[in-house]
C-alpha cells in the first residue's frame, strides 16, 4: 500500500488552469522523499466524487494517505498526483509527527520536502 504524506495547503482564489477556486496540496513519498503536487478544483466533480471536499474540510487535513494515483505527466516539471484519487487518511498529523519523531527523521523528511 503506497503512502504520501500531505504537508502543505494553498488556496487559490482562481487556478491558473481552469480560473476556479482550487487547492494546491503538496505531499512527500515517506519512501523516496520525492515531493508530488496535487491540484484540487473546488468545482469539478471530485471534489464530492473523490472525498476531497471532506478531506479539506477536516481542522487539520494533513497526514498520512492512501489511495491516491501518480500522474504520468508532470506541471512545470513537478511530479503530480491525480485528483480524481480517491484519498484516504491513514494517520493525522499529530500521529505522523509522533511516530516521526520517536525515530528522529522528522527533521530529515522536511529538508528535502522543502
Amino acid at each position: 500500500m503506497k503512502t504520501y504524506l500531505l504537508y502543505n495547503i494553498e488556496y487559490r482564489n482562481a487556478s491558473a488552469v481552469s480560473g476556479n477556486p482550487a487547492y494546491k496540496l503538496k505531499f512527500v513519498d515517506p519512501d523516496n522523499q520525492d515531493v508530488y503536487i496535487c491540484w484540487v478544483d473546488t468545482t469539478n466533480r471530485n471534489f464530492t466524487r473523490c472525498g476531497w471536499e471532506q478531506v479539506l474540510a477536516a481542522s487539520d487535513p494533513r497526514g498520512l494517505y492512501t489511495g491516491m494515483k501518480r500522474r504520468t505527466k508532470t506541471h512545470k516539471g513537478q511530479l503530480c498526483l491525480n485528483a480524481d484519487s480517491k484519498p484516504v487518511l491513514i494517520e493525522s498529523w499529530e500521529q505522523v509527527v509522533d511516530r516521526v519523531f520517536a525515530r528522529n527523521t522528522f527533521n530529515t523528511l522536511f529538508e528535502v520536502a522543502e
